[in-house]
């Protein structure tokens, strides 16, 4: 599949314009292929041109998916305290521009509490359980 987005990636950037929405799209699967393979440094570089293509665009939503790429490598390739601080702000941000019930905000906040979790952050996994808990209260 790699050989085929790049393939994809290549064509569309000789023939459409920068920061074209079908050139985000293909590097935002790329990225989510290469951070299957635990191609953290390779996440790293293309979630950061990813980024910068948002930007030029004014593209939010892209940017904010750059932004939780670059946090998931950074946690996964050991750079822990990284990843926690941008997947926090990459959840404020999303919260901020989507309110904080959308399902995108629950999502990264749960992946927030797993990462705080396995760290051993107990107090920041119980703030964050009852942040959750008021978007999504739990039954007994």
């Amino acid at each position: 599949m790699e050989p085929m987005l790049i393939n994809l990636l290549s064509t569309c950037k000789a023939n459409l314009e920068q920061g074209d929405g079908r050139i985000l799209t293909i590097t935002h699967l790329l990225i989510l292929n290469m951070l299957e393979q635990s191609r953290h440094q390779d996440v790293l570089l293309l979630a950061n041109d990813l980024y910068q293509q948002a930007c030029l665009v004014l593209d939010h939503s892209y940017r904010l998916i750059a932004l939780e790429m670059i946090a998931r490598a950074q946690y996964h390739s050991g750079h822990v305290n990284e990843g926690l601080a941008n997947m926090s702000n990459v959840t404020t941000l999303t919260a901020n521009q989507y309110g904080s019930i959308h399902p995108r905000v629950i999502n990264l906040s749960c992946q927030l509490r797993s990462w705080s979790r396995e760290c051993g952050f107990e107090y920041f996994v119980n703030e964050l359980t009852e942040e959750i808990a008021v978007i999504v209260p739990v039954e007994d």
